[in-house]
């Protein structure tokens, strides 16, 4: 995601953002042997990256007292790879 991301910057509409995720995610599952679920997986997990990417980084968000930890995405992420959880070395 970082080095597909590196290539450009994303538009700020969020219906382009989609666009572009959805066509990322579809060949990110296709090219790591079908890890996820389905599309939707990929999807979601990618989007997920890059709002706590924008959360961490992004000077305009405001910071919440207590940062969001790795267990705290886990959670977040908890049966969204079709039912099933994501292998937890791809969230760490």
């Amino acid at each position: 995601l970082r080095l597909f991301l590196e290539t450009f910057r994303l538009p700020g509409e969020a219906p382009l953002i989609s666009h572009i995720l959805e066509n990322f995610a579809k060949y990110w599952r296709l090219a790591n042997n079908e890890q996820f679920a389905n599309d939707d997986a990929a999807f979601t997990l990618s989007y997920a990256i890059i709002m706590l990417n924008v959360d961490q980084h992004n000077k305009n968000v405001k910071k919440q007292s207590v940062p969001m930890t790795v267990d705290d995405f886990k959670k977040n992420l908890s049966r969204v790879n079709g039912g099933a959880n994501f292998d937890e070395e791809l969230l760490e």
